[in-house]
């Protein structure tokens, strides 16, 4: 049976006034979810902090939360029980479903159809605001099909499971790149790498000696950027000669489609000269690089290391031209760095490299995942593919 989404389902039922702002505050604005991941959770008191005006729209659980502008980008989530205790920006709309009409996580995955964002991005971009956005009413007038509350269930369960096995995927990742950074700076910015007794070289008295950089291990010595590795120019690939394949592309910007061809082997590091100068992007595959990024070369580092190595600069204010911004090549061949010993960087490769395949591995698996459910949740919903009675009988 057809609905309109506002039949079953309200729309910013609840917010806060001035005078019931608590003392302590955790604040999610539209920027720091996407696609259902948040990024962060600003913990404010209001007795010290400024609370942003906008920190106003009380959730609960099994609420949805849908930015207003440009749907697009995805900005959306659905409010579980660890983080029902958090207070919205008024950039969302927050809508609670009716549980006797539609299972909430069912109207949620509806909600964040690319065919429905697409939809609404149309609707924004007709919009006479200053930004293209949507109103509450836009999403409310949306018509949705609803199976009985079981197949909804049943649905609603199988999605939930693929997302949260995204999203644990994706929280190790996160935890393995962390823990990569943390142990490059151990052995090479904090020079506590391990000596041959396996203790921590600067701690247990390794000699160090003065540089131009500050004191350095004595088996260590200054350099540039130039001594790890060659930064070689992408390659031009306009509109009419890519043709979408298995290998991605990169731009500055990141991923910017796929084409039939490869041009570097992977793994291999993308740095971002033009436009979005100094990203940095750290690819297993095989990948194509355009020609507004660096692709890194080098014959004693991996591109683990370097990609660990770049991650200790900023290069993202170094612009070098007057237009558009960028970055020149001899500006970052020419920065100072330390140069370490061979023997410890092959001992950190030992130690990386598998964590770097466990990476790789979750991020191969999360991209099946994702592929798997992008397939499948238009045919359930659609009904499609049609569930037997038998399964989803309590």
């Amino acid at each position: 049976m057809k609905y309109k989404i506002k039949d079953i389902a309200e729309f910013n039922t609840k917010s806060l006034s001035k005078k019931s702002m608590p003392t302590v505050i955790h604040y999610l604005d539209t920027a720091n979810i996407t696609s259902g991941i948040i990024d962060q959770i600003v913990i404010l008191d209001s007795t010290n902090d400024k609370i942003p005006s906008r920190a106003r729209r009380i959730v609960e659980e099994n609420d949805i939360i849908y930015s207003t502008v440009r749907p697009n980008q995805k900005h959306f989530g659905f409010i579980t029980k660890e983080i029902s205790h958090v207070i919205v920006s008024t950039g969302f709309t927050v809508i609670r479903p009716n549980p006797e009409y539609v299972n909430p996580y069912y109207l949620y995955i509806y909600l964040t159809l690319d065919m429905v964002t697409n939809y609404l991005q149309g609707v924004a971009e007709n919009s006479t605001t200053a930004y293209p956005s949507i109103k509450p009413s836009d999403i409310g007038e949306l018509e949705i099909e609803l199976p009985s509350l079981k197949q909804q269930d049943y649905i609603a369960d199988l999605i939930r499971s693929i997302n949260l096995k995204i999203k644990n995927n994706l929280s190790t990742v996160n935890n393995l790149e962390q823990l990569s950074q943390t142990l490059f700076k151990h052995w090479f910015i904090d020079f506590e790498f391990p000596n041959e007794l396996g203790e921590p070289y600067k701690s247990s008295g390794g000699e160090m000696v003065e540089s131009e950089l500050g004191k350095i291990p004595s088996i260590f010595k200054c350099g540039t950027i130039k001594d790890f590795c060659d930064l070689k120019y992408g390659k031009a690939l306009t509109k009419k000669n890519r043709i979408p394949g298995a290998y991605p592309v990169y731009g500055s910007g990141g991923l910017t489609g796929t084409h039939k061809e490869y041009l570097i082997e992977g793994p291999g590091v993308i740095i971002g000269r033009k436009g979005s100068i100094g990203t940095l992007y750290l690819e297993y595959n095989n990948f194509y690089p355009i020609d507004t990024v660096f692709y890194t070369e080098s014959k004693d580092y991996t591109p683990m290391f370097l990609y660990l190595l770049f991650k200790q600069y900023d290069f993202t204010k170094a612009n070098n031209d007057s237009a558009v911004p960028g970055l020149n090549r001899d500006f970052v061949y020419n920065t100072k760095a330390v140069v370490p010993d061979l023997k410890i960087v092959n001992k950190f490769k030992g130690i990386i490299t598998p964590i770097y395949e466990t990476i790789r591995k979750l991020s191969e698996e999360n991209s099946i995942l994702e592929e798997l459910r992008d397939t499948l949740l238009p045919k359930l919903l659609s009904g499609e593919i049609k569930i037997p009675d038998e399964v989803v009988v309590d």
